[in-house]
């Protein structure tokens, strides 16, 4: 079985429209809270530097880095018996249900939880999995990683015949 990963690049225009909100959302906070502190005048150009700028800045660049899709290409994969059941089985396990499915397509989604609010902002979460004779996940880069993993060091889905020494 060969396994390739590819990343997708960082988002600039992501990053901005991230950067805008909190901008706006970090410096509205500073400037209502000093208001009803009424101390609007008292407040220290460092502390609107770092609340106002620096920490939405670093928390952008956070979330674009968060929200990178990876494509994992698998390919000879037919020596390892029930390969396909067995992929399908470990994304069940990795708390995923099937959206859509048809016969040479399967979408999945988180099953509840924290991913599954990180998913209903644009199907971040979604997993997409096109079966062929070249089998390609696609979707959130922290769940194709994991499964690059479980393919990689599983015994599950190691060649019939394999031993390691």
């Amino acid at each position: 079985m060969r396994i390739r990963k590819e990343i997708s690049k960082w988002s600039v225009k992501t990053f901005f429209k991230l950067a805008g909100v909190l901008l706006v959302l970090f410096n509205l906070f500073t400037v209502l809270a000093a208001y009803m502190d009424h101390s609007v005048w008292e407040v220290t150009p460092g502390f609107l530097l770092m609340a106002g700028l620096f920490y939405p800045l670093l928390l952008a660049s956070i979330a674009t880095t968060g929200f990178r899709m990876g494509t994992l290409y698998i390919n000879d994969y037919q020596a390892i018996l029930d390969f396909k059941e067995k992929l399908k089985s470990k994304l069940e396990k990795e708390n995923m249900v099937v959206e859509s499915e048809t016969n040479l397509q399967t979408v999945y989604k988180p099953k509840g939880g924290y991913y599954s609010l990180f998913n209903a902002w644009g199907g971040t979460e979604k997993l997409t999995v096109t079966w062929a004779d070249e089998i390609v996940l696609s979707g959130s880069l922290r769940k194709v990683t994991v499964l690059e993993d479980v393919l990689t060091w599983n015994k599950d889905f190691k060649a019939a015949g394999f031993s390691e020494k």
